[in-house]
């Protein structure tokens, strides 16, 4: 009885607040990926490998978003042929905010001239 109770408070998620929890785990992942490569970078008294770190990330990103993106077709074929309907394909919405979050940082990197790779 508690665990339908429970179902029924949790709001469902919607398109924008998946990509805002991508985005919340993106920022999260980048911010220790970086200080790894900080921790790393101690050793050699430089930041180079924070951002080097980052920027090797930021590829990995890139292809779970091609990955996340290709996981559209069957979302979108399993939309159209069903009849139940999934609202949201939560794949894809999650690695959108991993994509804006990893984005946003090469582009400041390569913006502000401290792209160092």
């Amino acid at each position: 009885m508690e665990k339908s109770e429970k179902q029924n408070k949790e709001k469902p998620r919607t398109g924008f607040g998946l990509i805002t929890r991508g985005i919340k785990y993106g920022i999260i992942s980048l911010a220790v990926a970086m200080a790894m490569g900080a921790l790393y970078g101690l050793f050699n008294l430089t930041i180079r490998p924070a951002f080097a770190i980052g920027i090797l990330a930021s590829v990995i990103v890139l292809f779970n978003f091609i990955l996340a993106f290709t996981s559209l077709i069957p979302w979108g074929a399993q939309f159209v042929f069903s009849k139940q309907k999934k609202a949201y394909p939560k794949y894809f919405l999650i690695s959108f905010g991993f994509l804006v979050v990893y984005g946003s940082f090469v582009a400041i990197l390569k913006l502000t001239d401290w792209y160092i790779i």
